[in-house]
């Protein structure tokens, strides 16, 4: 049953439903850290610092991480990483000190959290869908954005009803009770992942010349530079509107409830924009799909730069919602064209790096132009400016086959209808 191709629905749920919970619990921690500055004195710059080190850690561990999956599995990986998620979220409710939040959320969940999202799931997915590969990442990385839609009431129920130690203990107990012994029945490496490792276990010549991917060899690689440059660009805005995003919406004359009917409305586009790209990128070239989507979300920065009426402050909103989370299938997807299936845990892992460490520049920039200038304007213009240049960098993206042994055909190579390898299918 396992390797039945029918299988591959369950491991798609399975993913979905990780996303869903796991990111929609961070993308809601916000609602967290008001009642934490109250009650421990922290300032805003402490919170910040804190928010700013797990987007980093997040890259920086990311290649690391990657090489976990390559060698084996991503099925383990994110077993192990659901536990170290739970265990932390667990020991976040009984903090009562800051170095404690540093270290537990700034530095260890965001560990545990990259080996349960974007990465992990990209990896796992491509290793069992060889036809319609875009649209099935797009399906389960649409559960990013869903997430804070699940979750933030249900957070917020436990935090207005009990307090803000039950609430973090609840998502724990999500963590741990339901999505643990989901992913622990149900998820496996796919048929891809298997011809995989079979082949690193034999002394042959496919395995001897098996690359040896570093960031310093891909840097060296103009398809590297264009596509972690562009998820920089990504990564940026991204993190820039989910930290600014409603206080950019009152600083032009809107209320709470007008940017948070905003934001919802974003995060909802967002959904169906992620699965419909995936799905355009298995029938039209995938870096002219992204292209697209770096060059619309830029001009929806631009809208919001000189939004003066809420008919321009929603405009901007449907554009950058519909784009908001479209770059993961395709970036993900693409680094498993450039380099291989076999080595797409370690450079989709580096090519993720660029992503978080424009998120963890983009609010910093953010707060201090908004400091200087009273306004977004400017910052909103230059992150335009930024996205444009990652659309004309994907777009003379150069995704050709090299004569590395990252492009061996065990890359597409899934169960045929008599049981044997049909090494012959090319994704």
């Amino acid at each position: 049953m396992k390797t039945n191709s029918n299988y591959r629905w369950f491991i798609l749920g399975v993913c979905f439903l990780m996303l869903l919970i796991n990111s929609g619990i961070v993308l809601s921690f916000g609602i967290f850290l008001p009642v934490l500055r109250e009650q421990f004195a922290w300032t805003a710059t402490h919170v910040s610092l804190v928010l700013a080190s797990f987007m980093l850690m997040q890259g920086l561990f990311s290649p690391k991480i990657g090489s976990l999956i390559d060698r084996h599995g991503p099925r383990k990986v994110i077993i192990a990483g659901i536990i170290m998620f739970g265990v932390i979220l667990a020991a976040l409710s009984q903090i009562n000190a800051f170095w404690q939040f540093a270290v537990l959320y700034g530095f260890l969940a965001a560990i545990a959290y990259t080996t349960t999202t974007l990465l992990t799931n990209a990896v796992l997915i491509s290793g069992w869908f060889s036809e319609n590969r875009g649209l099935a990442l797009g399906i389960s990385m649409s559960g990013f954005p869903l997430g804070p839609l699940f979750m933030t009431p249900v957070l917020t129920f436990f935090l207005l009803n009990y307090d803000w130690r039950t609430a973090i203990l609840a998502a724990a107990g999500i963590v741990l009770v339901i999505l643990f012994p989901l992913a622990f029945l149900l998820l496996r490496d796919g048929p891809g992942h298997t011809a995989i490792k079979n082949s690193l276990t034999q002394p042959d010549k496919q395995a001897d010349s098996s690359p040896n991917w570093t960031i310093l060899t891909l840097l060296s690689d103009p398809r590297y530079r264009r596509l972690a440059g562009a998820y920089f660009t990504c990564g940026f805005s991204m993190a820039l509107i989910m930290a600014h995003f409603h206080n950019f919406g009152q600083n032009i004359g809107f209320d709470l409830a007008t940017t948070a009917q905003a934001f919802s409305l974003m995060s909802l586009l967002a959904f169906i924009g992620t699965i419909t790209s995936g799905k355009m990128s298995d029938i039209l070239e995938r870096k002219v799909i992204l292209a697209i989507i770096y060059f619309v979300r830029g001009l929806s920065f631009i809208i919001f730069a000189f939004a003066a009426s809420i008919e321009m402050f929603y405009l901007g909103a449907t554009l950058f919602g519909i784009f908001w989370t479209a770059t993961g299938p395709l970036t993900s997807a693409l680094s498993g064209e450039c380099w291989g299936l076999e080595s797409m845990g370690k450079t989709f892992g580096a090519v993720f790096l660029g992503h978080q460490i424009g998120a963890s520049i983009g609010p910093i920039l953010g707060g201090m132009s908004f400091d200087a200038t009273g306004s977004y304007r400017w910052i909103f213009l230059f992150t335009a400016l930024i996205l444009i240049s990652g659309s004309l960098a994907v777009k003379g993206l150069n995704v050709v086959p090299d004569n590395s042994p990252s492009k061996s055909m065990v890359f597409c190579t899934m169960p045929s209808a008599n049981g044997g390898q049909n090494s012959s299918r090319n994704c």
